[in-house]
């Protein structure tokens, strides 16, 4: 292996390992929040984790996406025009 090649090895472990400790903050903050509620106000402790909240998602029909996607196209092109000299 050349330098160049460990060089790159080295600044993906680095990534790695700050990803990592940021997940590692994260579970600390919500091990906070659970340990804050249990402590100053046991009644309104969670009886479902935060996160497994499932986000309900809506199906839409075919004309509401035609009119999502008319909206997008008409903020595109009045952006366009805006920044256009």
């Amino acid at each position: 292996m050349c330098p160049k090649q460990f060089e790159k090895c080295i600044k993906v472990y680095q990534e790695k390992e700050q990803i990592e400790a940021k997940k590692i903050d994260a579970h600390s903050f919500n091990l906070g929040k659970y340990i804050s509620y249990a402590f100053h106000s046991p009644k309104k402790y969670p009886k479902k984790p935060f996160l497994s909240k499932e986000v309900a998602i809506k199906e839409m029909t075919s004309e509401e996406m035609e009119k999502v996607a008319m909206k997008i196209t008409n903020r595109l092109k009045n952006n366009n025009e805006i920044t256009r000299p």
